[in-house]
């Protein structure tokens, strides 16, 4: 029942909005306001940024374990998988109304999209093309239905999504998209 500070003041960020644990270790940071991708070490101190002014306003970030990642640029509508070693940019995907949800189950890639009216919210691509694949849960507040999705998790064949203005958190299927609950 005690909290414990380890680390303050590890870095200057400006809009972060996601946070994602490198395989050896750290996390990455998706800095929105600084236009780049920060690094830290586990212990918290900044390693690097990276990706200066190569992916404007990320918000999210997929590790790929190959060592590209797919990044959500928010302001241009984009999401781009880049090298993270040189920082190119190896596909580009443009689509209004990335939102900040990323996540990988397999060979999936579920994106996250704002949930406007006329909107599905989850789109599953490839996670290595990109391809489109199937989209599920609808914009509105209906059993099955979204209202500006925040953030979204796979655990087994079960997508969850944080279903912010309806209050809820919506259970998928991944296989199909089909709505298995509301939490």
């Amino acid at each position: 029942g005690q909290l414990h500070v380890v680390h303050t003041g590890i870095g200057s960020f400006r809009y972060p909005q996601h946070a994602t644990p490198r395989p050896e270790g750290g996390v990455l940071v998706p800095d929105y306001g600084h236009f780049y991708l920060q690094q830290y070490s586990t212990q918290g101190q900044h390693e690097a940024d990276l990706f200066e002014d190569f992916v404007n306003t990320p918000c999210a970030l997929a590790l790929m374990g190959d060592g590209t990642a797919w990044v959500i640029a928010s302001d241009d509508d984009e999401l781009v998988r880049v090298n993270l070693t040189t920082g190119a940019r190896l596909i580009e995907l443009s689509r209004e109304g990335f939102a900040n949800g990323l996540a990988l189950a397999g060979d999936a890639l579920l994106v996250l999209s704002e949930g406007e009216p006329g909107r599905t919210c989850v789109a599953v691509l490839s996670a290595e093309t990109g391809d489109f694949r199937f989209s599920f849960g609808e914009f509105g507040s209906d059993d099955a239905q979204l209202r500006a999705p925040e953030s979204l998790t796979v655990h087994g064949d079960l997508v969850y999504v944080a279903d912010m203005c309806n209050h809820r958190i919506q259970v998928y299927q991944l296989s199909d998209g089909r709505h298995v609950r509301s939490i």
